[in-house]
Formats: structure tokens, sequence, C-alpha cells
């Protein structure tokens, strides 16, 4: 079957293999947040905390560099 599907769609059998592999175990990536999302969540986990003097915008663009 894999050089019958090689010979249709003129791939290498290792080529149809390595994307199938990719399809079929493919991994999700995180989404990337915006600065503003993860403002939000450093906000919220902090409630109640002491963050006076600390720049948590700053913070998180440091974080991304």
């Amino acid at each position: 079957m894999l050089k019958e599907l090689s010979r249709k769609h003129k791939k290498s059998v290792g080529e149809l293999i390595r994307h199938a592999i990719a399809i079929t175990y493919k991994e999700s990536k995180p989404e990337k947040k915006t600065n503003a999302q993860l403002l939000k969540q450093i906000r919220t986990a902090t409630r109640g905390m002491n963050t006076k003097g600390m720049n948590l915008k700053k913070m998180v663009e440091y974080g991304r560099e």
C-alpha cells in the first residue's frame, strides 16, 4: 500500500511515513499570550500579596526576552 501511495503522490515511502507520524503525533503548542493577558494572570495570582514597588509590566517584558 505504501509503495502504491508513494507512486501516486510522487513521494518516497519515508516521506509518507514521516508525514503520517507528524500528523498523528503532533504536539500542540501552547497559545502565546499577549502581555495584557499575562499581566492579568499575574495580578490575579498575586492578589493579596504585597507587590508594591514591583513593575509587573517590565517583569513580563523581561521574561519575554
